[in-house]
């Protein structure tokens, strides 16, 4: 495998560990959009339960005005805010149906209950109070047994509220528990994986870079000194079968251009002996020549 391909795979498994961590993140936002789900729903059931209460509170404040009112036209006044109540109630209970109030509350049908009754009982007291006489309404509403059904009706919406609350409190602990978990994974994905890209990085710098280039550089120098008996590895790869598998990278490109270098250094040098024997020759020659 040559450098490239071998930094190419580097990279490659740089691309490996960010998908990982673009993995680990795409999870971790799956799973707390799900928390943050329940966390909404209990959240909801918190607020619709507690609006609930300070509505139907509101319309007995409301009911007690007709009570005491001098006549049906000065009760059509604390009438007119009662049926808005009692609209809000029913819109309320419309919205908690909707966002979810069945699906994480089991009381919820019997709240739901509880609050048609109370409507249509309030509604009830509405026509007495405008039609008949707030004394009427008085006598129908303000008795212990109208007065007992909702206190019971107020007590399980709180009930419910407070179940919403401790179950909104669960959500919140589990959410703080997975994002210091989710922590700790991210970091030890990154710390392990950043560990790792390092120590591949340093061990394809040192094998295959450093250590060929220091030993090509000292192969150069011993050539240029004349040592031609300098190895050069992987020069001829299918004469060594353990360094087949460097045969087509840069290093051994380097090396055959050595081996092609050296061959021409020893070609020049032999040539350089032969002429010097050769003007040897020539001399002795001449010196014979003029001996005779």
């Amino acid at each position: 495998m040559s450098i490239k391909s071998r930094i190419l795979a580097l990279v490659g498994a740089f691309a490996v560990m960010a998908l990982a961590i673009a993995a680990l993140g795409v999870l971790t936002i799956r799973d707390y959009d799900r928390m943050m789900k329940n966390y909404g729903l209990s959240y909801d059931n918190t607020y619709y339960g507690e609006h609930l209460n300070y509505l139907v509170s509101s319309a007995v404040m409301e009911s007690r005005g007709i009570y005491l009112s001098k006549d049906t036209t000065s009760a059509r006044v604390f009438a007119k805010r009662l049926e808005n109540d009692l609209t809000e109630i029913e819109q309320t209970l419309e919205d908690w149906r909707v966002n979810g109030g069945p699906a994480k509350l089991a009381s919820f049908g019997v709240i739901e209950k509880q609050a048609a009754d109370f409507i249509t009982f309030r509604r009830e007291l509405i026509r007495l109070g405008t039609t008949v006489s707030p004394a009427e309404a008085d006598k129908l509403g303000n008795n212990e047994r109208a007065r007992a059904r909702r206190i019971a009706f107020q007590a399980d919406v709180e009930k419910a509220v407070l179940a919403s609350r401790k179950d909104l409190a669960n959500h919140q602990a589990i959410a703080r528990e997975y994002n210091a978990k989710r922590a700790i994974h991210f970091m030890t994905v990154a710390i392990m994986g950043i560990v790792l890209m390092v120590a591949i990085s340093v061990w394809i710098v040192v094998e295959f870079i450093s250590k060929p280039l220091k030993t090509i550089a000292n192969a150069i120098i011993s050539v240029s000194e004349g040592k031609y008996d300098t190895p050069i590895p992987d020069a001829h790869p299918h004469h060594d079968p353990a360094h087949v598998h460097h045969s087509h990278d840069e290093i051994a490109s380097v090396w055959r251009a050595i081996e092609h270098l050296r061959d021409r250094a020893i070609e020049a040098d032999r040539l350089a002996r032969e002429q010097r024997e050769i003007e040897r020759l020539k001399q002795m020659e001449l010196r014979q020549i003029i001996l005779d």
